[in-house]
């Protein structure tokens, strides 16, 4: 039991016990306070240059500094994180014990371990190591990873540049998959496997696609039909709780690999993408549980909070890929969306605003979808053999 040296604890009135929380949480908070606040080491983006080496070097001492930070907390907090879910109903505790220590230095591990064999040129065996760690012991692991749950009043964005034709809904959801040649690496997408990607916000969609001229910007509205959930490699956005706090600082070593800035985007490999991607193959293999991956915006201005949904994308996994033709229809019927909207001139002078004497645009002012545009979505779908 914690000792309380000022009042024994089983007379203490439920504000007292409160109050002793709160100053026995302090260390716990500040570390949470570290994450999130801009400017520290520990927070998001990070962004890397030639000084601090390639990618794997700059990511282990990132990692082992954070490791070093966390064991700086003092017993008592270790104590009262590993008491975390101690209040779990019988039938929802896992087989395995929970070790805040033992579990930060396991996730740790598991990132670098998984990194040196991308590094050697075995992608298949990083990938069994990161899936059996995640799997083993009734998917201890995979349960403790934050969780995001996205329910049918969550708007979500998507844009579309150049030509194309506007009543087509394939044309604005994911690349077809006759069309799998196209789809090129990025951060959760493997070549040729097309994922669907959303943007938590127009803004946010918009910083995605590297800030695309507005006028005549073509853009729709998504939606689910019936909630959904997502691996959230993001922070959270509402008051985080004791467990939520185990989860995340266990588990950041993961979020800080799959957040790190790509420091040559012009480069076709980029040693950045190596964890998010087998983050989607692993995913992708429990579609039964989880619709995808949430994760944090790299494009975002810093002003932007990073504990707003509005500052998230969700990389969405399409299944039925062994297609000749069209889109994942399956996918198509538990959404809805929007008929595309363009945006006009008159639409960008009505959102110039101007303070403090610089103009800019409010994105509030430029979306135009409401609860009402949503209908569901047609698009085709032609079966290849079973393979």
């Amino acid at each position: 039991m914690l000792s309380i040296k000022q009042k024994n604890y089983l007379v203490m009135t439920d504000e007292e016990k409160e109050a002793e929380l709160e100053k026995l949480l302090i260390p716990i908070k500040n570390l949470y306070s570290e994450i999130i606040t801009r400017g520290n080491k520990f927070c998001y983006p990070f962004i890397y240059t030639d000084a601090d080496g390639d990618y794997l070097s700059y990511i282990t001492q990132l990692i082992e500094a954070f490791v070093e930070r966390v064991k700086e907390l003092d017993e008592t907090s270790v104590l009262l994180l590993n008491k975390a879910f101690e209040k779990l109903p019988e039938d929802k505790k896992p087989k395995k014990n929970f070790d805040f220590i033992r579990d930060l230095d396991a996730l740790s591990q598991l990132v670098l371990d998984v990194l040196k064999d991308c590094y050697k040129c075995y992608p298949d065996d990083a990938f069994q190591k990161l899936k059996t760690f995640f799997e083993a012991d009734d998917y201890f692991y995979l349960k403790m990873l934050p969780q995001l749950s996205i329910d049918n009043q969550c708007k979500l964005y998507r844009i579309r540049t150049g030509s194309f034709d506007k009543t087509n809904d394939g044309d604005i959801f994911h690349i077809p998959f006759d069309k799998r040649h196209l789809v090129t690496t990025q951060r959760y997408s493997i070549p040729g496997y097309p994922v669907l990607y959303l943007a938590g916000s127009l803004f946010t969609a918009w910083c995605e696609m590297d800030k695309p001229e507005l006028d005549g910007m073509n853009y729709a509205g998504f939606r689910f039909k019936d909630s959904v959930f997502f691996i959230d490699l993001g922070y959270p956005y509402h008051s985080a709780t004791i467990w939520e706090w185990y989860s995340l600082f266990v588990m950041y070593p993961l979020l800080m690999s799959c957040m790190v800035r790509v420091k040559n985007p012009s480069a076709p490999f980029k040693p950045e993408y190596q964890i998010p991607q087998l983050m989607t193959m692993l995913i992708r293999e429990h579609g039964q549980r989880f619709s995808g991956i949430a994760y944090m915006s790299n494009k975002l201005p810093e002003s932007c909070p990073i504990d707003s949904f509005t500052s998230r994308n969700l990389a969405v996994c399409t299944y039925n890929c062994i297609c000749m033709k069209g889109h994942d229809k399956d996918l198509a019927s538990r959404m809805q969306m929007t008929d595309v909207k363009t945006i006009t001139r008159e639409q960008l002078r009505q959102s110039i605003v101007y303070k403090k004497g610089n103009y800019s645009i409010d994105f509030k002012q430029l979306n135009v979808i409401d609860d009402i545009s949503f209908r569901d979505i047609d698009v085709k779908m032609e079966v290849g053999e079973e393979i």
